[in-house]
């Protein structure tokens, strides 16, 4: 009896903690959806490319069938821009944080 009441805790307790991180996972999803919704009325600015240029990287994740690993590209920018008097400098390009394409 003990094992199987330790089963269903487990089993329990598996699908609180896996919720709850789909949950999370909803949840910052809708934030950065609302996010760039809200960017959609933003007025237009100017704005320099510092500098621009393509990462190439390995897959830390998998890979293919073969066990292989995958090339990964990612897109770094500094640009800067001007809104009123004020110069600001940045490098993000998404709401999500950098992003990697294969």
């Amino acid at each position: 009896m003990e094992t199987n009441t330790l089963t269903i805790l487990l089993t329990v307790s598996f699908f609180i903690l896996f919720s709850g991180i789909g949950i999370l996972l909803i949840l910052l999803q809708q934030k950065n959806k609302k996010k760039a919704k809200k960017s959609l009325s933003w007025l237009e600015t100017k704005g320099t490319i510092i500098k621009s240029e393509v990462v190439v990287g390995e897959s830390v994740f998998g890979g293919d069938d073969d066990g292989q690993s995958h090339t990964i590209y990612s897109a770094v920018v500094d640009y800067t821009y001007q809104v009123d008097d004020m110069v600001f400098t940045s490098e993000r390009i998404s709401f999500a944080g950098k992003t990697s394409y294969s």
